[in-house]
């Protein structure tokens, strides 16, 4: 379709039919640039309502409250008017009086998914009886479909910041210049609900949350993350970085790094020899967020480094400048992350994973490990971030699911990750659903997996295999 060249009435139609979960207000008011936009999947549909939201906040004046709430004034579209009966026989209960717990409960709703500007949304709304009702049966939906928005830090009338409710130091270190370019972007699509640590022990089960993951944070907690590629091991620090505006360094602890290239060395610069500070020296110097990622693939004699640097206020001591010690920046943390929990690759995908002595291990103050993301809450996310049809989402997410079983009790090597379900939903509308299947995952496994995985997609997808599956 010509999105550019159809009238804003018929996009506003388009836009409700390709997106459920944007019915109502949203689709009413939308203009063209966002539907066009939207249609052409250039921006996805938490972005469109986050920015929707948050532009007419201050827009809905007391007049156009009055004038839907007068007497005899005809309700949106998808509202029952006053009194009406149900097919079931009870009568709907009159807005007049529920405004109030409605405005109430959509404010719950709203802080839960932290999104503060449609608080405010909501509160100059609930002059409108119409509109409350609407908005909340707007906001229930979303939820329903994944909708969950960003956190965002939020400056207390004392000047106290916080994040997620917990109080954070004010960083905002742009203005030394050093650290605006260590300050992660905010990733629009990222959720915060698809992280999830759980551990099970017989009938035992122990759930954290990315809210535990922060107060060990802020308390200066050593942290690991343990977990199979895709699950968000990093993706957490860096966003939480992005948000708090804490300048974050990341280090590959990959096998052939070595001391010179983690803590420092001397350099030859302007005919003279200078000590150079290595990634980790300068984060500790500067109080940066430290992520060392793969750190069960990282050599003995970077690993051993780290020994002192994981006790409580721990120092660094730099052997190669004459025993010079560290001490850290109050603001530096410490975290990492492993595919294997110390104890050497037991699957034998991760074959370059070291097994790490019980006295590095013991140091870490807090170890969580992550599991992939339940399968509707994966479907969810796919549909709210990338627009990505219910069909398809539920596809993908079914596909993902069995190969994570399979690669469980040996059948596959290599299971789908989040990330080839990402992959697959982002380049779908781009290259349809059968190709983009086979750039994004077929094409990423061994051979002895592919034909498997297919077996398998045939028996999801069922008769709408032809849909993806490329001749």
């Amino acid at each position: 379709m010509d999105f550019d060249q159809m009238a804003i009435g018929d996009l506003r139609k388009e836009l409700r039919k390709q997106f459920p979960s944007l019915r109502g207000m949203f689709a009413a008011t939308a203009d063209k640039e966002t539907c066009v936009r939207l249609l052409r999947k250039e921006l996805t549909p938490r972005q469109a309502f986050e920015d929707w939201s948050t532009k007419n906040a201050g827009k809905f004046t007391q007049e156009v409250a009055a004038e839907h709430a007068e007497d005899g004034a005809q309700p949106p579209e998808g509202v029952m008017p006053l009194g009406e009966v149900k097919e079931d026989g009870v009568a709907s209960p009159d807005p007049g009086a529920k405004v109030e717990a409605a405005v109430e409960r959509m404010s719950k709703i709203a802080i839960a998914c932290g999104d503060h500007d449609l608080v405010s949304a909501i509160m100059e709304l609930a002059g409108s009886r119409h509109e409350a009702i609407r908005l909340s049966a707007e906001l229930e939906a979303l939820k329903k479909v994944g909708y969950v928005a960003q956190p965002k830090v939020v400056v207390e009338e004392s000047g106290q910041s916080t994040f997620m409710g917990l109080p954070i130091p004010i960083i905002m270190m742009e203005g030394s210049g050093h650290a605006a370019d260590k300050i992660p972007d905010p990733d629009p699509c990222y959720s915060y609900s698809m992280w999830r640590a759980v551990r099970t022990c017989g009938s035992i089960r122990f759930d954290q949350t990315p809210v535990d993951v922060l107060k060990a944070l802020l308390a200066d907690l050593r942290i690991l993350m343990v977990g199979a590629p895709g699950t968000g091991k990093t993706s957490l620090f860096t966003q939480i970085g992005a948000m708090t505006r804490w300048p974050v360094t990341r280090i590959n602890g990959v096998r052939d790094l070595t001391l010179a290239d983690f803590v420092g060395t001397y350099e030859a610069k302007g005919g003279e020899t200078v000590w150079v500070d290595g990634p980790l020296t300068t984060a500790m110097r500067r109080g940066h967020l430290t992520i060392i990622d793969e750190v069960d693939h990282m050599p003995a004699e970077c690993s051993s480094v780290l020994h002192a640097v994981l006790e409580p206020k721990g120092e660094l001591t730099l052997i190669s400048r004459g025993g010079e010690r560290v001490a850290p920046n109050p603001n530096f943390r410490l975290m990492a992350t492993a595919n294997t929990a110390g104890f050497g690759d037991e699957s034998g995908v991760h074959a370059a994973a070291k097994v790490q002595d019980s006295a590095f291990m013991s140091r870490w103050d807090a170890v969580f490990q992550l599991e992939y993301p339940e399968k509707d809450q994966e479907r969810c996310f796919l549909m709210s971030s990338f627009g990505t049809p219910e069909k398809e989402a539920s596809i993908i997410t079914e596909l993902a699911a069995i190969t994570r079983d399979a690669a469980a009790d040996g059948t596959l090597l290599y299971p789908m990750t989040l990330r080839h379900s990402i992959s697959w939903a982002k380049m779908s509308p781009l290259l349809g659903f059968g190709t983009a299947f086979c750039v994004a995952v077929l094409n990423k496994i061994p051979k002895s997996d592919a034909a498997a995985v297919v077996e398998l997609a045939q028996r999801v997808a069922g008769s709408d295999l032809a849909e993806f599956t490329v001749s």
